[in-house]
């Protein structure tokens, strides 16, 4: 059985091969300039009508990636992707999955840009879990997978997890979630995501990972645009009454 290895919240571990990173992008370095190029510009998520590419189109596209790069993409999907979520993957699975993932990732920033994810679902399962009336040793091994677990364990009466400073929109989910406002949680959640994957842009322009930041970028454009007021109250309640609700509700929020 595969030990699961969680991430520490001391900067100084939560990247496992940080000594190799260096390295690790000068040999892995593919130019995708051509397929950069041949994506079009991302809307302002707020003013997005449509995403500016079909998803058809964007598969396409992504042909002109490297088998292994096209493979790694292709997990990193499967698990931050909500549609990727199906009923059939339990907690257990969904976190071995992640652990699994972060251990094949050499570049900090695709580091950064799935854990700060993992963080923000796990961030957010926490408030639902609390908010169902549970407690710390009834959530079990498998419940999240984040760096900041201990602390959210150490300060789970705190209605913030006294991580306020550094996620400063938990406070307005955290409102919204108390206020059963699942639509306010969604666009948070969506509108947080895109400006810190935006943030993880910078100094990527022809390389695989700009590739991987613009197609989570794409997918948020994709849920905002389709986002409708009566379906997200019917899902939300939907998701309530399945299995893996905890993690379903919140990461459908984002799109993951």
């Amino acid at each position: 059985m595969t030990e699961l290895i969680k991430p520490s919240g001391n900067n100084n571990t939560a990247y496992k091969h940080s000594d190799n990173i260096q390295q690790a992008s000068a040999t892995e370095f593919v130019d995708y300039t051509t397929l950069a190029c041949s994506l079009p510009v991302l809307p302002k998520l707020l003013e997005a009508k449509s995403t500016p590419i079909s998803r058809i189109q964007l598969n396409k596209r992504l042909r002109m990636l490297s088998s292994a790069d096209g493979a790694l993409l292709n997990e990193i999907e499967n698990l931050l992707l909500w549609e990727h979520l199906t009923d059939d993957r339990s907690d257990r699975q969904l976190v071995m999955h992640a652990a699994q993932l972060l251990t094949k990732i050499t570049d900090k920033t695709l580091y950064e840009a799935l854990i700060w994810r993992m963080d923000m679902r796990s961030l957010v399962a926490a408030l639902r879990h609390r908010q169902q009336g549970k407690e710390p040793g009834q959530l079990g091994k498998y419940w999240c997978y984040s760096r900041f677990e201990e602390n959210i364990l150490r300060h789970w009466q705190h209605p913030h997890f006294q991580l306020q400073a550094r996620f400063p929109w938990l406070v307005a989910v955290e409102t919204a979630l108390a206020e059963e406002r699942p639509l306010q949680v969604e666009k948070i959640l969506l509108s947080t995501t895109w400006q810190q994957l935006n943030n993880l842009t910078q100094g990527h322009q022809f390389d695989f990972i700009s590739v991987v930041l613009y197609v989570l970028r794409w997918d948020i454009v994709a849920r905002w645009t389709s986002y409708n007021h009566d379906t997200a109250l019917q899902h939300f309640d939907e998701l309530l009454n399945e299995g893996l609700g905890e993690y379903k509700v919140l990461f459908a929020s984002v799109s993951y």
